[in-house]
């Protein structure tokens, strides 16, 4: 017989104390249930957004692709002014994006397809850039085939 610890059920488990049920939920043989969703105030929401938006400009949130860095040291290398990397606010949220060219409001995505032909990551993309354009930029977005050159001349071309 299994010791209190060691149960589950299909509706939730008993642990003979709090540190088996955190190891429980460690472990994957629970899952965690959330009765009633969290109230997040919109400026704590704000707040946030704004923070991970700057960890992820800044490199420490997740890993930034190599061809975006390498495309943006072309960028300078080239001369044209541009941002890596930028963060905007746009009131209940803040984004990170890619490459920011503050002399034409023009902000430059460029997409690995991988991730961004998936639905839900398409639709986010989608509201993003809709929230952007309602605040006066304007979004373009490149595909990332891994070819730097290649790359670089899209953005070139959503310069002209």
């Amino acid at each position: 017989m299994r010791r209190p610890c060691e149960r589950k059920s299909q509706h939730g488990a008993e642990y003979c104390s709090r540190a088996c049920h955190y190891q429980g939920r460690s472990a994957g043989l629970t899952k965690r249930v959330v009765a009633e969703p969290y109230d997040i105030p919109p400026e704590v929401r704000a707040q946030s957004s704004a923070s991970a938006a700057r960890r992820y400009a800044a490199g420490t949130f997740g890993p930034i692709p190599e061809t975006e860095i390498r495309t943006s040291a072309a960028l300078g290398a080239a001369g044209i002014h541009h941002v890596h990397q930028h963060v905007i606010d746009l009131g209940d949220r803040s984004v990170a994006v890619d490459l920011f060219f503050p002399d034409q409001m023009l902000v430059v995505e460029i997409d690995a397809p991988a991730l961004h032909r998936k639905r839900a990551v398409a639709a986010a993309d989608a509201k993003r850039d809709a929230d952007l354009a309602a605040a006066g930029y304007t979004v373009k977005r490149v595909l990332d085939d891994r070819n730097v050159p290649a790359i670089l001349g899209r953005v070139l071309q959503a310069l002209a």
